[in-house]
């Protein structure tokens, strides 16, 4: 993780009035593609940014990693230029744009700056 980044857990955030997420998988919170674009909003409105995201299916009960979906958008870390946050949300809406949305289900990993 980036210097002055902080862990955000996603299943400490308060999302239960937005409905969210889609799914729970033990303590896991996954997203479908229409969530996640909800999740990526709050996260824009709150100043979190995404420094990754992991797909997932699940298919007779077992949660399988897809490995096509997947983001890591830790190297725009420290760029000059909009703050980390805006440049990852901003990613990640046009990763979303990419994706094929049938059973697809999303792991986010957040983060925010650090005081």
């Amino acid at each position: 993780m980036g210097r002055g980044m902080k862990s955000v857990t996603v299943k400490d955030l308060p999302l239960r009035d937005l409905d969210l997420p889609t799914q729970w998988w033990g303590e896991v919170p996954l997203f479908n593609l229409q969530d996640a674009l909800r999740l990526v909003n709050y996260c824009a409105e709150q100043g979190i940014a995404i420094l990754g995201v992991d797909d997932f299916r699940i298919e007779d009960r077992c949660r399988i990693p897809s490995l096509s979906d997947t983001a890591d958008f830790s190297t725009m870390i420290g760029r000059p230029g909009p703050s980390f946050s805006e440049v990852s949300v901003a990613a990640m809406r046009k990763f979303l744009t990419t994706m094929q949305p049938e059973g697809v289900l999303l792991e986010f990993v957040l983060v925010e700056p650090s005081n």
